[in-house]
């Protein structure tokens, strides 16, 4: 059988190496676990501003301000 993870190597300076080391050890996480929290995190962001991005896009065309709901409805209607 394959293996189910990639190796991904990150550059670092020094600093922000021990801190990010300080910070897993704190959490009781791993490296690995704590990177893929903070990239889901950092997902979750990207999506948020794009639904945001979609959001004023809309309220220019439409000349009012859609909800989140009826973004959603408008994107996923025609997948």
């Amino acid at each position: 059988m394959g293996r189910t993870s990639r190796l991904l190597a990150v550059s670092l300076p020094p600093d922000l190496a021990e801190e990010y080391e300080a910070v897993a050890k704190e959490l009781g996480k791993n490296k690995s676990e704590l990177f893929r929290e903070m990239f889901a995190v950092y997902q979750a962001v990207r999506e948020e501003q794009e639904l945001y991005r979609l959001q004023r896009r809309m309220t220019r065309q439409a000349g009012r301000r859609f909800t989140e709901k009826e973004i959603e409805k408008i994107v996923f209607e025609d997948r």
